[in-house]
C-alpha cells in the first residue's frame, strides 16, 4: 500500500514577503536619498500636496511597519522602546491639542493646517521607527549614515552651484515629467552683496541648518570610513563644510559651532589639533575663494539687535502672549498658526507654545534632545575611538538642531522636520547596537535577564565575564 506524501506549499505567505533586515536598510537609504535630492516643492501633480516623493515613501514605510507589528514574526525589526516612548509622548501632545481644538469653532484653513500637520507627523513617525528598529547591525547604521552624508553633500553641491555659478540643478528638476511644483522653488535669496542658496531645501535657512547638522557625520566619514574611497569621503566633507558659510545663515553657523565643540571635546588630542588646523584652512579658503564673504559673515553676526532679522525675532514674545494666556497647556491646535494669516514666528519653541501649549513644548524638547541622550549612551558603551566619535557626532547633530530651532520656525520646513526624525531613529538604532555589543540586550531586542541570558559557552556577542569590558564594535 503506497503512502501519499504531501509536500509543503513552496509559496511564501504574505507575512514572509515583508521586509527583512537587509531590505529595511535599503528602504531607509531610498528615503534618505529622496530627502536630499528632491526639493519638497516638487510633487507628482495628481496627488497634490501629498505627492512629494519623500512624503509618499515615508507613509509607505509607516504602513509596512504597522503590518510587521500586527503580523506574526519580527520581519527584520526589533523594538526600540526609548524611541517609541518619545514618539508616543509627541503624539499624545499633538492629539490632545487637536482634540481640544475640535470642540471649538475653527476656520476651515486652520482645520486643514491641522490635518496637514497630522499627515506630516505620521510620515516622520514611519521614517523614525523604521530607522530605529530596522537597522539591526553596526553595518546597517554606518551604511545608512554614509548614504545620508552623501545625500546632504549633493544638497550642498546644488547650493554651492546656485550661490557661485549660474547653474541651478533644482530649477532644472522642474522639467522632469509627471512632476509639478506646489509652490515656487525658492532656490536663492540675497544678503548684502551675496546670493543665499537654498539647494534642494525649502529656504536658505533650512539649507544651512540641515547641511551643518550633518557636518559632524561628514567629519566621521572622512576620518574613519574605510569602505568609501578616500577622495569621495574628503570631497563630501569639503562640499558640506564649504556650503555652511555659503548659506550666509547665523543659524547654520550656530549649528556648526555646536558640531565643532562636540568634536573637539569628544575626540583624541591628535585629531583635535588637526581639526583646529582644518578650521583655519577652511576659513582661509573661503576668504580667498569668495572675497568679502568672511567680512560679511562677521558683520551681520556683530550687528546683534541692530539687525532687523534679530529685532523681529525678539518682538515675537509680545505677539504670542495673548495666545498663551488663552490656552497655556494645550495651545490652539497643531498646524493652525501659519503665515500669512498670522505673523511668522522665527522661533519653533514659541510656535509650539502657541499651537500645542506647555505640554507640546515639553514633547518637542524631548523629541529633539532624545537623540543626543541615546547617542551618548551608545558612546559610553563602546571603547573604539571611531565608534565613540560616531555617537558623539550623532549627539552633536541633534543638539545643533535643537539649538537652531530657537532661530526659525523649524518644523514648518519639511527637510528639517524629517531629518530630526531620522536623527532620532539613527541614534536609537546605534544605542541598540551598542547595548547588544556589551551583552545588555539579545539580538531580538529583549533585555538580558536571568531567564533570557545565554547558556555558558554560547556566543552571545556580549562582554566576557572575566574581563567585564565592553566589546568593541567591529570597525568597518
Amino acid at each position: 500500500m503506497s503512502e501519499t506524501v504531501s509536500l509543503p506549499d513552496a509559496r511564501p505567505s504574505f507575512a514572509d514577503r515583508l521586509p527583512s533586515s537587509v531590505s529595511w536598510r535599503t528602504l531607509v537609504k531610498i528615503e534618505v536619498v529622496l530627502l536630499g535630492v528632491f526639493p519638497p516643492q516638487l510633487i507628482i501633480g495628481p496627488l497634490g500636496g501629498f505627492g512629494a516623493p519623500a512624503r509618499m515613501f515615508e507613509l509607505l514605510l509607516l504602513g509596512a511597519w504597522v503590518l510587521c507589528l500586527v503580523l506574526p514574526g519580527q520581519h527584520g525589526l526589533r523594538p526600540c522602546i526609548p524611541v517609541r516612548i518619545v514618539l508616543v509622548m509627541l503624539w499624545v501632545a499633538v492629539l490632545l491639542s487637536a482634540f481640544v481644538m475640535y470642540f471649538h469653532w475653527m476656520p476651515f484653513d486652520e482645520l486643514a493646517g491641522t490635518n496637514r500637520f497630522l499627515v506630516t507627523l505620521a510620515g516622520i513617525t514611519g521614517l523614525t521607527l523604521v530607522v530605529a528598529e530596522g537597522l539591526k547591525t553596526r553595518d546597517d547604521v554606518i551604511d545608512v549614515g554614509r548614504i545620508a552624508v552623501f545625500a546632504i553633500a549633493y544638497m550642498a553641491l546644488v547650493g554651492v552651484l546656485q550661490g557661485q555659478t549660474p547653474i541651478d540643478i533644482a530649477e532644472l528638476m522642474k522639467k522632469i515629467p509627471v512632476f509639478v511644483t506646489n509652490m515656487e522653488i525658492q532656490t536663492s535669496g540675497t544678503r548684502g552683496m551675496f546670493t543665499r542658496p537654498a539647494g534642494t531645501a525649502l529656504h536658505p535657512i533650512e539649507f544651512g541648518v540641515v547641511v551643518a547638522t550633518f557636518l559632524g557625520l561628514a567629519i566621521w566619514l572622512a576620518i574613519y570610513d574605510k569602505r568609501t574611497p578616500r577622495n569621495w569621503r574628503w570631497a563630501a566633507l569639503f562640499i558640506v563644510a564649504f556650503a555652511v558659510p555659503i548659506s550666509i545663515s547665523r543659524s547654520a553657523l550656530l549649528v556648526t559651532v555646536v558640531i565643532l565643540l562636540f568634536f573637539m571635546t569628544g575626540t583624541t588630542r591628535d585629531l583635535r589639533l588637526k581639526g583646529l588646523a582644518a578650521v583655519g584652512a577652511m576659513l582661509g579658503f573661503v576668504f580667498v575663494a569668495v572675497p568679502g564673504l568672511v567680512g560679511t559673515l562677521r558683520g551681520f553676526i556683530m550687528l546683534g539687535e541692530k539687525d532687523s532679522s534679530v529685532s523681529s525675532r525678539t518682538s515675537d514674545y509680545a505677539t504670542v502672549a495673548p495666545f498663551l494666556r488663552e490656552s497655556p497647556w494645550v495651545g490652539r491646535g497643531p498646524g493652525t498658526f501659519f503665515p500669512p494669516k498670522f505673523e511668522t514666528l522665527d522661533n519653533q519653541y514659541l510656535g509650539t507654545l502657541v499651537e500645542m501649549g506647555i505640554i507640546g513644548l515639553v514633547a518637542l524638547l524631548v523629541f529633539l534632545i532624545a537623540p543626543a541622550v541615546l547617542a551618548r549612551g551608545a558612546r559610553r558603551r563602546t571603547t573604539d575611538d571611531g565608534d565613540r566619535l560616531f555617537g558623539q557626532m550623532l549627539a552633536a547633530g541633534s543638539i545643533g538642531m535643537a539649538v537652531a530651532a530657537v532661530t526659525f520656525d523649524a518644523l514648518a520646513f519639511p527637510t528639517f522636520a524629517r531629518m530630526a526624525g531620522f536623527m532620532l531613529g539613527l541614534s536609537g538604532a546605534w544605542w541598540m547596537v551598542a547595548r547588544e555589543s556589551v551583552g545588555e540586550m539579545l539580538p531580538d531586542g529583549r533585555p538580558v535577564t536571568a531567564s533570557t541570558a545565554p547558556a555558558p559557552g554560547i556566543a552571545s556577542g556580549a562582554a566576557t565575564p572575566a574581563s567585564g569590558r565592553p566589546k568593541v564594535l567591529t570597525s568597518t
